[in-house]
């Protein structure tokens, strides 16, 4: 699949540190991208990044190049 819907992120500011466990999180980069373009085709803007649990190695998500795109109307 090429393309699959995230749940809508929450996102705010804390001075808390996540602990250090069993979890895997991968540091998802997230994208603007302008909304009348084909994704991919023109250049996106770095936003911000988003840690997302998962349940395989982080490196199977950064060989995949995976990030999450948003459109600003």
């Amino acid at each position: 699949m090429r393309f699959a819907p995230l749940p809508v992120l929450h996102i705010s500011a804390t001075g808390e540190k996540r602990k250090a466990g069993k979890e895997i999180f991968y540091i998802c980069p997230i994208y603007t991208c302008p909304p009348r373009c084909a994704h991919g085709t023109q250049l996106k803007n770095f936003i911000s990044q988003a840690e997302l649990r998962s349940e395989v190695a982080a490196s199977k998500w950064t060989l995949r190049a995976c990030c999450l795109l948003t459109t600003i109307d």
